[in-house]
């Protein structure tokens, strides 16, 4: 069994930092966590939760916010599960407690980000009524091993010089929320 709580960013943050290492590209460390709340913009409004089973361990988070910068009614959301603890519900019980939260906030569109290689993540989003807004790719330049000399400033130049790269892809995904009282998310 399950429960939500919200983040405590003392105790919670290096676990945080480890389920988001399981999807995502960038490694990324709890002082990095720290740094971005350190950071944050002014105006946000958001709410982040997690998932802790009966045995004290968190099991996922939700992250759901709005910037002042964003369009009214526009949130962005990301939940994240254990790998190991999936399909038990609990990406289920995050969710439906992130959606709970932007229906307060009157939001009319949510958009969210899940990678290519993750069917799973897909799928989850997909049976909520998200969609594929666009498919984009991450690229990354390797400034110890970068050699200049390959590069000009003319397309073909940067074309040869990221010819061989694998790129890795992501799906952002968004779910306008046309009838809040009928919406899937």
């Amino acid at each position: 069994m399950f429960h939500l709580r919200p983040v405590n960013a003392e105790t919670d943050f290096p676990r945080i930092a480890e389920l988001t290492n399981m999807v995502g590209r960038e490694p990324i460390t709890a002082e990095m966590l720290h740094e971005r709340m350190r950071n944050m913009p002014p105006g946000r409004v958001g709410r982040r939760m997690v998932a802790v089973g009966e045995d004290g361990r968190i099991a996922g988070f939700h992250g759901v916010l709005r910037d002042s910068w964003m369009r009214p009614g526009h949130f962005w959301m990301r939940v994240i599960v254990d790998r190991s603890l999936r399909h038990q519900g609990i990406g289920s019980l995050l969710y439906d407690n992130a959606l709970e939260f932007i229906r307060e906030q009157a939001a009319t569109h949510v958009t969210s980000e899940v990678y290519d290689d993750c069917a799973e993540c897909l799928q989850f989003a997909e049976h909520r009524g998200f969609c594929i807004e666009r498919h984009m790719f991450e690229s990354r330049l390797d400034l110890a091993t970068f050699d200049a000399a390959r590069c000009t400033m003319r397309l073909p130049g940067l074309i040869a010089l990221i010819a061989g790269v694998s790129l890795p892809l992501s799906y952002w995904l968004s779910n306008a929320l046309a009838s809040m009282g009928q919406a899937r998310l």
